[in-house]
């Protein structure tokens, strides 16, 4: 996603390639605007807390229609160890 003249416009990952190295610039992003702070409302990620709470880790593995353990296999690596 990018904000362009004041406008949410999607931008395709292929797009943000470097044609030559195959890679992806670093962009920053000011994670204290407002247009950020609304983005990341809207996101679905998951967090830590996620796999700390048994209650929520297992409402997201019957989201999921999986067991515990295999969302925590599947997913557990998004958050770290």
């Amino acid at each position: 996603m990018s904000v362009q003249s004041g406008e949410i416009v999607p931008v395709p990952f292929p797009d943000l390639l470097n044609a030559e190295t195959g890679k992806t610039t670093v962009r920053r992003v000011n994670v204290n605007s407002d247009v950020y702070r609304s983005a990341r409302s809207l996101m679905i990620r998951l967090e830590r807390a996620d796999f700390e709470d048994k209650s929520r880790l297992k409402a997201l593995a019957d989201a999921a229609k999986m067991s515990v353990e295999g969302f925590r296999s599947q997913y557990g690596h998004v958050c770290g160890p």
